[in-house]
C-alpha cells in the first residue's frame, strides 16, 4: 500500500489536471458564447469557467451511462433558457467591466499555492502515518462515494446503491443531488483514483476554491487587487455565525463554513449563489434569478424555497414595478422559467422515478404529510396554529443565531452613503429573505416527510453567501461611508478576523477530535490483514454484515443504507459493498405516529427485507436464518462482517473457513466456504 506522502503528491497533481481541464472546458464553451457574454477578471474567469467545464462533464457522463435517464438534462434545459435570456438582451453581457486580467505565471503560482493550503486541509483530516494510511470518515461522505461508485457502475441515478446490484426492483432514478457524484465518478474512472478520495481532495478542494474565486470576483468588481484583501477574502472560508449556546439549539452548525462537517456537500451551490450574486452586482438582475433556477437542478431539497421563493420575489417585484421601474415582461418571463423548471423536474421523476422503496413519501399525497385530517374549520384552524408554532420556533433560532451578524450589516448600512449600493444589498436581502422564508414554511407545514428538515436547513447556505457578499461589498469601497464613520471599516475587520480566527481554531479542534475518533476505530493491523486476504480479483465484491438488536439503538444507525459495516471497503478496489442481513434484528424507537412509520419504512425497503418478502409470496420462506443462507448461496457471498454485539447464526458459522477479528473494535470478518 501506498504511504500516506505518496498519496498526497498523487492526488494533489490530479485535482491540479482536474483544475486545468475544466478550465480548459470552460474557457472554449464561453469562447463560442463571446457574442452573448463576455467574462473579464482572473477569478471571475475561473468561477464560470471551471464550474461550467464541471457541469461539461457531469452531463457528458450521465446521459453516456444512463442512456438519457439524468436529471442532468436539466442543465441542458437551464442552459436553453440561460442562452435565450443572453440572446434577449440584444448586445453582449459583460461581467466586471471591461478590465480583463489575463493569466500570467504569478497568478497561476498563487492558485497552485491556494489549492495547496486547501488539499492540505482535506488531506490533514483523511490521511495518517501507519499500514493503513487513511482516517475513516464519516458515515456521509462513505454512502456519498457509495453513490459515487454505483451510479456509475449501474448507470441507475438513485441512491439504492448496492441493491441495484442484488436486484432490478432497485433500478430507476430518484429525487436527489448528483452532481458532486457524477464528477467523482467521472474522475476517478479517467484518472483511475479511489472514488472517496476523489470526491475528499479533488472535488471539495475544486468547490473550494469556486468559492473563493467568486469572494475575489467581488474584488474585481471593485477593481480591488491587493494581496491583503485577498488574504481576507481567503478566511471568508473559514467565517460563520456565533453561536452563544450550542447545547440548547438543534441547529448548531447551519451557519458553518462548507470547509467542516456535514456542510461540506452543500460546498457545490455557492459557486451558482457567487455567480448569481455577481449578476446583480453588475445590473443583470434577470440573469441572476435565472441562475438560482440551477439551484433545484443540483439538488431536489432546493426546488421549494428557491422556486418558491422566487416567485414570491417576482411577485412583490410586480407589485412594486413602477416603483423600481421593472418591465411586467421580465417578471412574466423569469416566472414562466421557474414553473418550467419545476415541471420539467416533477415529469422527469413521475416519468423515469422509481418510488417504490423510498423512504421519502413520495408515493403519499402531501396533505398526508400535514397536520390536516380534513377540511373541516377545527382541523384548518388546528393546522395553522401548528404551523406558526413549528415555524416561529425555527425561525427564532436561526434568528438569535444569525444575530450578532445581522446587527453588524445593519450598523455597516446605517453608516453606508451610497444608495446605490443600499439598494443592490437591499434586493440581494429581499430575495433570500423570501428564499429562507418559503423553505422554512414548506418544510413545517409537510413536517411528516422523511428529512423534511433538509428544505430548511439546506438552504441556510443562502444567508451564510450573503453576509459574506454584504460585508465584502460594504468594506472594499473607500467612499461607501460617511465621513463622520470611516472607523466601520477598520472595526468590522477587526472584528471579522477575530470571528475567522475563533472559527479557525474550531474547525481544527474538532477536526483532531473527529481524527482521533475514526483513527482509533479499528486497529491497521486488522484493515491491512483484511486487504491482503481479499486482494484476490476472484473474489466476489458483494458481501454481507450482521448486527445485534443493540445495535439499532441510535435514530442514525436504522439507516441501513447509511451506517453499514465495512465502510473501510471504499478504501480497498476489490472490495465493493455490504448487504445487512440483520434488519429483522432492528427495534424501532416508536410503537405509533409518523416517526415510527418512518423508521419501518427504512426497514421494510431494505435489501434483504425485500428479499424475505419474495421467499414469502413464493412459499420458499422457512426462517430468517435460513433465507441469509439462501440470499449468501444465491449471490455467492464470500464474505461477512460481524459486529462484536452479534451473533453469528449456527447455519452461517458452519460455513465460516476463516475468521479475522480486530481486537481493538470486536469486530469480525469471516471468509466463507462455497
Amino acid at each position: 500500500m501506498d504511504p500516506w506522502w505518496l498519496i498526497f503528491i498523487k492526488y494533489f497533481f490530479f485535482l491540479l489536471v482536474s483544475f486545468g481541464g475544466f478550465y480548459l472546458l470552460g474557457w472554449l464553451l464561453f469562447k463560442s458564447l463571446r457574442n452573448f457574454i463576455v467574462i473579464n477578471g482572473f477569478y471571475s474567469q475561473i468561477l464560470f469557467y471551471v464550474f461550467s467545464g464541471m457541469a461539461v462533464l457531469v452531463i457528458a457522463c450521465s446521459i453516456w451511462k444512463t442512456g438519457g435517464k439524468t436529471v442532468s438534462i436539466g442543465y441542458l434545459l437551464f442552459g436553453l433558457l440561460f442562452f435565450y435570456e443572453l440572446r434577449a438582451a440584444g448586445k453582449p453581457v459583460a461581467i466586471n467591466g471591461t478590465n480583463c486580467s489575463l493569466f500570467s505565471w504569478k497568478k497561476g503560482v498563487e492558485i497552485s499555492v491556494i489549492l495547496l493550503l486547501l488539499f492540505s486541509w482535506q488531506a490533514w483530516n483523511i490521511l495518517k502515518t501507519g499500514d493503513f494510511p487513511y482516517v475513516l470518515p464519516g458515515r456521509d461522505l462513505v454512502f456519498s462515494s457509495d453513490i459515487s461508485q454505483f451510479i456509475w457502475n449501474t448507470g441507475q441515478e438513485n441512491f439504492y446503491t448496492v441493491s441495484n446490484v442484488v436486484s432490478e426492483d432497485f433500478y430507476g432514478t430518484l429525487p436527489y443531488h448528483y452532481f458532486e457524484y457524477w464528477l467523482a465518478g467521472g474522475l476517478a474512472q479517467i484518472f483511475g483514483l479511489l472514488h472517496i478520495l476523489t470526491l475528499w481532495l479533488v472535488i471539495q478542494p475544486l468547490f473550494f476554491i469556486l468559492m473563493l474565486a467568486g469572494i475575489l470576483s467581488i474584488l474585481e468588481h471593485y477593481r480591488v487587487d491587493t494581496i491583503k484583501w485577498r488574504l481576507f477574502a481567503l478566511g471568508f472560508l473559514f467565517f460563520g455565525a456565533v453561536n452563544c449556546f450550542p447545547k440548547d439549539f438543534s441547529l448548531i452548525t447551519v451557519m458553518e463554513s462548507p470547509l467542516f462537517n456535514m456542510y461540506q456537500k452543500l460546498a457545490h451551490y455557492y459557486p451558482v449563489v457567487l455567480i448569481a450574486f455577481l449578476f446583480f452586482l453588475n445590473g443583470k438582475n434577470w440573469l441572476a434569478l435565472i441562475m438560482l433556477l440551477l439551484l433545484p437542478i443540483l439538488s431536489i431539497t432546493l426546488l421549494p424555497g428557491v422556486i418558491g421563493g422566487v416567485l414570491f420575489f417576482l411577485a412583490i417585484c410586480f407589485l412594486f414595478r413602477k416603483k423600481f421601474n421593472l418591465q411586467k415582461q421580465g417578471i412574466f418571463r423569469i416566472s414562466a422559467y421557474a414553473l418550467v423548471v419545476s415541471l420539467f423536474l416533477l415529469g422527469f421523476y413521475k416519468l423515469f422515478g422509481n418510488m417504490r422503496h423510498t423512504v421519502y413519501d413520495l408515493n403519499r399525497s402531501l396533505l398526508a404529510l400535514t397536520d390536516l385530517k380534513s377540511f373541516e374549520f377545527f382541523w384548518v384552524k388546528y393546522t395553522l396554529i401548528e404551523w406558526f408554532i413549528r415555524a416561529s420556533r425555527e425561525g427564532l433560532k436561526m434568528l438569535w443565531l444569525a444575530l450578532p451578524l445581522m446587527l453588524l450589516v445593519t450598523l455597516l448600512l446605517f453608516a453606508c452613503q451610497k444608495l446605490a449600493v443600499k439598494r443592490i444589498i437591499g434586493v440581494v436581502f429581499g430575495l433570500c429573505f423570501c428564499i429562507y422564508l418559503v423553505a422554512l414554511l414548506y418544510a413545517d407545514l409537510f413536517y411528516k416527510m422523511a428529512d423534511s428538515w433538509q428544505f430548511y436547513d439546506n438552504i441556510f447556505f443562502f444567508v451564510h453567501a450573503f453576509f459574506i457578499v454584504t460585508i465584502l461589498i460594504l468594506l472594499v469601497d473607500k467612499h461607501v461611508f460617511r465621513p463622520k464613520w470611516k472607523f466601520m471599516r477598520l472595526f468590522t475587520i477587526s472584528i471579522l478576523l477575530l470571528l475567522i480566527g475563533l472559527k479557525s481554531w474550531a474547525y481544527v479542534q474538532k477536526s483532531v477530535e473527529a481524527k482521533k475518533k475514526y483513527v482509533s476505530k479499528y486497529s491497521d493491523g486488522y484493515l491491512v490483514y483484511i486487504m491482503e486476504v481479499t486482494k484476490n480479483s476472484d473474489i466476489n465484491p458483494l458481501g454481507a454484515y450482521l448486527k445485534g438488536s443493540n445495535d439499532y439503538l441510535q435514530y442514525g444507525t436504522k439507516n441501513i443504507r447509511v451506517a453499514r459495516l465495512g465502510q473501510y471497503s471504499q478504501y480497498m478496489t476489490q472490495l465493493l459493498s455490504t448487504i445487512d442481513l440483520s434488519v429483522f434484528e432492528v427495534k424501532t424507537w416508536w410503537t405509533d405516529g409518523w416517526e415510527g412509520e418512518q423508521e419501518k419504512v427504512q426497514i421494510r425497503h431494505s435489501t434483504f427485507y425485500q428479499y424475505v418478502e419474495k421467499q414469502k409470496l413464493t412459499n420458499t420462506f422457512k426462517s430468517i436464518e435460513q433465507s441469509q443462507m439462501d440470499f449468501i448461496d444465491e449471490f455467492n457471498i464470500q464474505y461477512v462482517i460481524v459486529s462484536p454485539k452479534a451473533e453469528i447464526p449456527s447455519l452461517i458459522a458452519a460455513r465460516v473457513k476463516k475468521e479475522i477479528k480486530d481486537v481493538q473494535s470486536g469486530e469480525r470478518f469471516l471468509l466463507l466456504s462455497e
